[in-house]
């Protein structure tokens, strides 16, 4: 036995960090060798899943574009659909407007051409109607308008007697009938008024 003393045994004793014995280390595997086919074959099937993935992304791509296109076309035709419907309106009650103005500037020429012959036509038309069931009838009119009416129904040959009076309350142009159980007013002007309602009415 070694006379001599050793305090330590640092060459016995390896105390570097995660150290392992040199007879405990395994040996690493060889690196993976590839012949030119092998490599050939990797290649190929590399090349053809970048494909298919690229064409798939390039799908999704195109379909998310194109259902983008078709939402904003939906939108912009529906935008398009409500400007016209709103240009239709709009356009129809300027019309209807216009026609309304038209018919109350043309209303006094045709009363003043042809409102007599108008309102001759009404009582004449009431007279046949009645001339079945009554025996008298009385006409109410302006004073202006007396004469013209007696004129006019001078040569009327059906059975009915026929009295003419004058009605203050009534303006020249109106007209009322009276007989047995019933009566009509003949107005002009209630007529306009209400096709000029009928037409502003239609304004939406």
């Amino acid at each position: 036995m070694d006379s001599r003393t050793e305090k330590f045994f640092f060459n016995l004793h390896n105390f570097d960090a995660g150290s392992v014995s040199l007879e405990a280390q395994e040996p690493e595997p060889p690196p993976p060798v590839y012949d030119e086919n092998e490599l050939s074959e990797a290649k190929k099937i590399a090349y053809k899943d970048g494909y298919t993935q690229g064409l798939n992304e390039a799908s999704a791509s195109q379909t998310r574009s194109i259902q983008g296109a078709i939402e904003k076309l939906a939108v912009d035709f529906r935008s398009i659909i409500h400007a016209e419907i709103e240009r239709e309106k709009r356009f129809e009650g300027e019309v209807l407007v216009l026609m309304e103005a038209v018919f109350k500037k043309i209303l006094p020429v045709y009363i003043e051409t042809y409102g007599f012959s108008d309102l001759a036509a009404c009582v004449s038309s009431v007279l046949g109607v009645q001339n079945a069931t009554q025996h008298s009838i009385e006409i109410l009119a302006h004073k202006v308008d007396l004469d013209a009416l007696q004129d006019y129904f001078k040569t009327y040959a059906g059975d009915l007697t026929i009295q003419i009076s004058p009605k203050d309350s009534l303006n020249s142009g109106q007209c009322e009938i009276r007989w047995q159980g019933g009566g009509a007013l003949y107005d002009i002007g209630r007529v306009s008024d209400a096709i000029s309602s009928h037409l502003l009415g239609l304004i939406e």
